[in-house]
């Protein structure tokens, strides 16, 4: 248990009264379920808790052994100390028994007057008559895997007299990295812009003439689930924009963007930003570059800085997370930044690492989501801020603006939804009656705005289409997001 942790109050309105008793606990049992099948495909294992007796007389490795899946290792350091001048074990047999339950034992060389039972299966016995002898034939244990996983441990139990010890032994494929080119080590060959945009055109276009102004020549995918009618094409030579099906949601036009992004890193943007003179990515990259953290953010213009500590509280029934405008510690030679768990929607990462994670296109997540991807991403991307480098936010209004503020806020419906969609994922899985009915109210609440604004269901004859719904969800799983299902 860890000290000091606070609990969880699960305070406001509850949940559970939208369902009827019966639906609920079918619900529960589902999560359940969903939750197991979660845990038991979990690549990132937990290491094994390794009590050592202090007054014990083995010697061996607590840690760090490593075998690959089906191949053998020598366990190095197998020593019993410190008996050999205790008379009370002149005259009993010295023996060490071995057992393991994803491999077996072998042995590089026997010795005389050793004697050795169970070699070549999971419980070995290894006897002799002193423990100099002893020791000699420890020298020579083989450890081989027979049972196949990509990641596990096994756990190989010793035993000598009253005495008796575990020795972890990893079970791991060899991950073979993913590796990028530098080029000339440009900002250009090594960054592509990803923007999700909605209806914002004179906002786009600003954002992309500052992009064109201080770092020329960067690529920019630009996802868009503009409705057709309104929709608009964008003919620069560094933008490569995808017109995505109609009100296809915020997060799905990141997951579109990332999967379009063959760099080592990207910078998100949101499409009311834009750069300024202290825009200065060299920063973010040469922290990403010489760290191990996986996404920088910057601060908005004028010192707003939109930083937060995540903590997950309570317990396995329920739980609740902590939001506090605080950051950790400044990160060595990188003045002005600072560990932390949420930075701002302007950030530049880590390309492989955030597509492990994703965006979770889940229609409760399409029109408001700035927390989501960070509440995923904890304990599996590390995140800084760097005060220092600083972008601006784009507060011109326009028509374009009013149409888009009718789908940023639309009411109670979807906030229903999203209240309802707190206790399903990312955590565990939705019943599935419950799910229809979300997607229903969000399917309904669409249909009342097209019909308010009388949207047409196809394109205008000069619109330039890419790609399709179809091809849409080639990609995502092309991509292999782990959004939490």
């Amino acid at each position: 248990m860890t000290i000091g942790e606070r609990t969880c109050a699960c305070n406001g309105r509850e949940i559970k009264n939208k369902y009827t008793n019966e639906e609920w606990d079918s619900r529960e049992e589902e999560r359940r379920h969903s939750l197991a099948r979660y845990e038991r495909r979990q690549i990132c294992i937990k290491d094994l808790y390794n009590y050592v007796d202090g007054n014990s007389p083995i010697s061996y490795p607590a840690s760090g052994l490593y075998v690959r899946p089906l191949r053998a290792i020598v366990i190095k350091g197998l020593r019993i100390e410190w008996y050999y001048f205790q008379e009370d074990y002149t005259d009993v047999e010295q023996k060490v028994q071995f057992s393991a339950e994803k491999g077996i034992f072998t042995l590089l060389a026997t010795y005389n007057h050793v004697h050795v039972n169970g070699k070549g299966t999971k419980h070995m016995t290894i006897k002799a008559a002193t423990i100099p002898l002893l020791n000699l034939q420890l020298r020579q244990i083989v450890y081989h895997n027979t049972e196949f996983d990509t990641n596990v441990f096994d756990k190989v139990c010793l035993r000598y007299l009253e005495f008796h010890a575990t020795i972890p032994i990893h079970i791991q494929h060899r991950q073979v990295p993913w590796l990028y080119r530098k080029g000339k080590g440009t900002f250009q060959e090594r960054v592509t812009v990803v923007v999700k945009t909605f209806s914002r055109y004179h906002k786009v276009r600003y954002l992309i003439d500052s992009i064109n102004k201080f770092y020329p020549g960067t690529k920019i995918i630009l996802a868009d689930d503009t409705p057709n009618n309104t929709m608009v094409t964008f003919l620069d030579e560094n933008v490569i924009h995808y017109m995505m099906p109609a009100f296809t949601g915020y997060f799905a036009g990141r997951n579109l963007g990332l999967s379009q992004v063959s760099t080592e890193y990207f910078l998100y943007m949101d499409d009311d930003q834009y750069f300024t003179t202290g825009t200065k990515l060299e920063i973010l990259v040469s922290l990403l570059d010489k760290t191990d953290y996986h996404l920088v953010s910057g601060s908005f213009k004028g010192g707003k800085h939109q930083v937060y500590t995540l903590r997950v509280l309570g317990n396995d029934t329920y739980s609740c997370f902590e939001k506090k405008p605080e950051h950790y510690q400044e990160i060595k030679n990188f003045p002005g930044c600072y560990a932390t768990d949420h930075a701002p929607n302007f950030f530049l990462a880590s390309t492989n690492e955030v597509k492990a994670v994703g965006f979770d296109p889940h229609p409760a997540l399409s029109r408001v989501g700035h927390y989501a991807f960070f509440l995923s991403s904890l304990g599996r991307l590390r995140i800084a801020v760097c005060t220092s480098v600083e972008f601006g936010h784009n507060n011109s209004r326009s028509k374009e603006d009013s149409y888009y503020g009718m789908f940023r806020k639309p009411g109670q419906k979807y906030y229903e939804m999203r209240r309802t969609r707190k206790t399903g994922r990312p955590q565990l899985s939705w019943k599935r009656g419950v799910r229809k009915d979300l997607t229903a109210a969000n399917t309904s609440w669409h249909e009342d705005r097209r019909s308010k604004l009388k949207l047409p269901t196809s394109l205008p004859p000069n619109a330039v289409v890419a790609p399709t719904a179809s091809r849409l969800r080639e990609n995502f799983a092309a991509a292999s997001f782990l959004t939490g299902r």
